[in-house]
Order: structure tokens, then C-alpha cells, then sequence
């Protein structure tokens, strides 16, 4: 079903829509045309008349949505956009989402992120790391590399990626009952936050209120008493869970522990599962943020891993489980990954005046990727086979 999905996005993109990045010249350098260079990548454009300009660039924090047209293959499509993230809105190149007008679908979605990866001077992280969640079997949204113009203006280099929300799940096959998204890192699942949920997590689709991740937070804080664990293994897809835990940890993620991602719950079985997103801190360098730390970089960081993971088969279960997904993923093939995206879209890293300012190349940046990888994947997986002998 993920890989049908993905070739069904990968039509959408090539044959639906583009969006602009950074739609006033103040706030970014752009590049003049007289025609639409494609850079080896799906070009996409965006009209939009100079007064719904001047709103959208005069409320950039309160994201409110302007109409625009967005034009592909001679096709005009009425949208409204607005910008999108949050630490981000300040940025040269900012993110937009997409919400097609009329109640036309396109394959069966309504909504598209057009992402400026600010972040993320490789503009590399997020296909890479979409791709490791999607080969390790989790939902998780498609992106794909375009050269975005507005009118004739070349905006850039941007990844446009699935929205995840209930058309995402509907076409994964799997329907939805509830959907949340973790915010301001703050998405622990411990007791302390169960009072303050609107803190750590927005409700994007379902009920009004927190009261089904209320009982997972108390139960989860419960363990490893017994009925709590029967609790868990009610409402929680356990699989999913390790299967996730074991992706962000070999992703050095550790942004997504605690923020940036979605947490779901089916509709068949009312059980809550976990989907990735905003993967622009995959494998960063930045020794301040998560650096390997002995003995805690092999679990994962919230509360879930902490509890669940003192119930002993559950934490050999895990292990290997993230055995799994290292045999599954190695480093040869994260490697491979870096180099596919690095060979589509070098030119349009060339040619975006942000990404290749002061002579950054996406071989170089795609280089760090690597380097850091490399020692992660080394340190991970020592501990691991260590912790392997523990629990044989």
C-alpha cells in the first residue's frame, strides 16, 4: 500500500501543483527568467495578485490563508496557501501549506507542504529520512525535490511533501479515529504533562479534548504493574511503537521523540500509533543537540520508552527490533539514499541562491550527512550488541 501511495504522490507531483517559497523579494534573493528551468526536477509555479501578496507577507506569524493559482502543464488550480512551521516563519525561505478550493481532489488529497527545509542546509534530510521510516514499514509521507517559481521568478529549491492527515491514512488503508500533532517538544507522555495537553500536542482531527491520550499517559506511568501493561497493550500498538523508537534512534532524530511527529489512533482497532515529520535534524552535526550519550541514545527520550522498556521481554523485544532495523537499513544504504538525492537535485542546489551561498555545495553538505552517520551508526550499534549479551 506505501509503495502504491508513493507512486500515486509521485504522479500527483508531476502533474498537479507548485507552490512559491518566499513570496517578497525582501525576504529573499530570487532569480529573474524568461523561461522555466526545470534543474532536472518537476517545475512548478504560482500566480498570485500583488493585493493577496501584500496580505500574505503582512501576517506571516498569524498564517492566514490568501488565494492564489497554482499553474502546472497548462492546468490552473484555484488554491488557498498560507505559511506554514514555526521556527521557520522568520526564515528567507519559508514553508506553505496548500489546501486546493472547490472541493476538487487530485488522487484523492485535498492538501500538499510545500517546505522550504530551512533548516537543513543539505536539503537532503527529509527524503532520506521519510524514505528509512517508509522501508522500515511506518506510515510516512512522501516528499519529493521541485524547482519552485513564482510568475518567472525562481523562488528555489523546495521539498513538496504529503500532508499527514485523515486522506493520508485513509489511502494508507488504514482510517483514523483521532490525530495529534506533537508541538514545542513538549510531547513527553509523562504524568505531568497529562494536565496540560494542549501544551504538547494540537488536535488535528477527532475529538475535542485528550481524554483517550489521558488513559494511555496513566497507564503508561503505571507500568510495569500488570494491569496497567494490559492497558497499554490495549490501546497502544506496540510494534509501531518500537518500529518508530527504533527509526528515530538510527536516524539520530532527536528531534522526534518529544516533538515532530503524529500520533494516531485507528479506527479498526483503537489503537494509537506513531508517523514521522519535519525530519530536517536527521543525522545533524550539532554536538548540542541529543549527542550520543552512553547507555540513554539507544532508547529513545519520552516516557514510553522509559516505562515500557523496563517490562524486560518488552525491552529485549525492542533491542531487537532495532537490530532489525539496522540489518534492514545499514549504513551502506543510508549512504545510497544521500547519493540518489544528491544526483537529482545538485543543479537546483546550485542554482538556489540561499542553499548555495558562500560556496556551499550539496556534495559537501551531503558529505556531514554522511561523516555524522557514520560515527552515530558505529556508537548505536557497539551499545547494542553489548546490550544484546544482557539479554540473550
Amino acid at each position: 500500500m506505501r509503495e502504491q501511495n508513493s507512486h500515486t504522490f509521485s504522479r500527483i507531483l508531476q502533474g498537479l501543483l507548485g507552490l512559491g517559497c518566499c513570496l517578497a523579494a525582501s525576504h529573499c534573493v530570487i532569480k529573474k527568467t524568461t523561461s522555466f528551468e526545470s534543474y532536472g526536477l518537476t517545475t512548478v509555479q504560482i500566480q498570485m495578485d500583488s493585493e493577496n501578496l501584500s496580505q500574505l507577507n503582512s501576517t506571516i506569524w498569524a498564517k492566514r490563508p490568501v488565494n492564489a493559482t497554482i499553474k502546472v502543464t497548462g492546468e490552473e488550480i484555484p488554491v488557498v496557501l498560507n505559511y506554514a512551521g514555526k521556527s521557520t516563519l522568520d526564515a528567507f525561505k519559508k514553508s506553505y501549506q496548500v489546501e486546493i478550493l472547490d472541493g476538487r481532489k487530485f488522487q484523492g488529497r485535498t492538501s500538499f507542504r510545500l517546505s522550504s527545509q530551512a533548516i537543513d542546509p543539505t536539503a537532503l534530510r527529509s527524503q532520506v529520512g521519510f524514505a528509512v521510516y517508509q522501508e522500515l514499514g511506518l506510515p510516512s509521507p512522501t516528499a519529493q525535490p521541485v524547482s519552485l517559481y513564482l510568475d518567472k521568478d525562481f523562488q528555489g529549491l523546495y521539498q513538496l511533501i504529503e500532508t499527514v492527515d485523515e486522506e493520508f491514512f485513509a489511502l494508507e488503508g488504514t482510517p483514523i479515529t483521532a490525530l495529534y500533532k506533537a508541538k514545542y517538544s513538549n510531547a513527553s507522555f509523562d504524568i505531568a504533562s497529562a494536565n496540560n495537553l494542549d501544551e504538547g500536542l494540537t488536535v488535528r482531527y477527532g475529538p475535542e479534548g485528550y481524554t483517550d491520550v489521558k488513559f494511555l499517559i496513566e497507564h503508561i506511568n503505571a507500568l510495569p504493574d500488570p494491569e496497567a501493561l494490559a492497558k497499554v497493550e490495549s490501546i497502544l500498538d506496540i510494534d509501531n511503537f518500537m518500529t518508530y523508537t527504533a527509526a528515530t534512534v538510527l536516524l539520530k532524530n532527536w528531534d522526534g521523540f518529544v516533538n515532530n511527529f503524529f500520533l494516531f489512533r485507528r479506527k479498526a482497532d483503537k489503537k494509537f500509533g506513531f508517523a514521522p515529520w519535519d525530519l530536517d535534524r536527521v543525522y545533524e552535526p550539532e554536538p548540542t543537540r541529543r549527542p550520543y550519550e552512553p547507555d540513554k541514545s539507544l532508547w529513545g527520550y519520552n516516557r514510553i520508552s522509559q516505562k515500557l522498556l523496563q517490562v524486560e521481554p518488552y525491552r529485549k523485544r525492542y533491542l531487537d527490533t532495532l537490530q532489525q532495523s539496522f540489518q534492514q537499513i545499514p549504513l551502506s544504504r543510508i549512504f545510497e539514499l544521500i547519493d540518489q538525492h544528491i544526483n537529482s537535485q545538485a543543479s537546483a542546489f546550485a542554482a538556489d541562491r540561499v542553499l548555495s551561498a558562500r560556496g556551499n555545495s550539496i556534495q559537501a553538505q551531503g558529505q556531514v550527512m554522511k561523516d555524522v552517520a557514520s560515527v552515530w551508526h558505529k556508537q548505536i550499534q557497539t551499545e547494542l550488541t553489548n546490550k544484546l549479551e544482557e539479554y540473550p
